[in-house]
């Protein structure tokens, strides 16, 4: 699906923008700028013709697990509705936790997304392509020293791959659950086909 150019005549979005690019200043994530990341689940928003109120909550959505900013000040900023969006997303991050709190943790977020509107879905499902693709990406240059010396995907993937694999695992069920039986159903089944690629990745990687 085409993105329409008016898309990015829109004083909001230019603002999420903008608020997302000042937020995420300075930060890394994966070896890249921190911004690339939402720009990249906004893009993918914008590809699916969502609604504005999406697309923002594409660029905002790790706002508030990754900076200073309250929801409060998205609530203020953009309205109840992207807000919502954001919240549905976010998860509390700042604790230490061992392997079953982890786990726990996202089984809690999943179920959160799972009760919410299929636009809190949608949001998911852009985040976590977005990932995998990244992940996918990285593969190709595991082996160059600059990637390696900032952590890439892969190789922060790799490092965890069991629970990682069980987590993207989840988020297939939820997507496909989700999106069965309506205009999106494509999208879980590109989800899953970039599963099935990094698995065969991953048995490639261990021969």
């Amino acid at each position: 699906m085409d993105i329409k150019p008016d898309t990015f005549n829109n004083a909001r979005i230019f603002r999420a923008i903008s608020f997302a690019a000042i937020a995420h200043d300075g930060s890394y994530k994966d070896g890249r700028p921190f911004i690339c990341h939402p720009f990249g689940v906004a893009h993918l928003l914008q590809s699916i013709d969502s609604s504005e109120d999406l697309i923002i909550a594409g660029y905002l959505h790790d706002v508030i697990e990754s900076t200073m900013y309250k929801l409060e000040d998205i609530k203020y900023e953009f309205g109840d509705n992207v807000a919502e969006l954001v919240d549905y997303v976010t998860e509390d991050k700042s604790m230490n936790e061992n392997e079953d709190e982890w786990k726990q943790r996202k089984i809690r977020a999943i179920k959160k997304v799972e009760n919410g509107p299929l636009e809190a879905a949608l949001l998911r499902w852009a985040d976590k392509t977005h990932t995998l693709v990244n992940i996918l990406d990285d593969y190709k240059s595991k082996n160059n020293s600059e990637f390696l010396d900032y952590g890439n995907a892969w190789n922060k993937f790799f490092a965890k791959k069991e629970r990682q694999l069980w987590y993207y695992s989840k988020i297939s069920e939820l997507v496909n659950h989700r999106f069965n039986g309506t205009e999106y159903a494509k999208l879980a089944e590109y989800f899953d086909a970039l599963i099935q690629k990094l698995e065969s990745k991953l048995n490639s990687n261990n021969n």
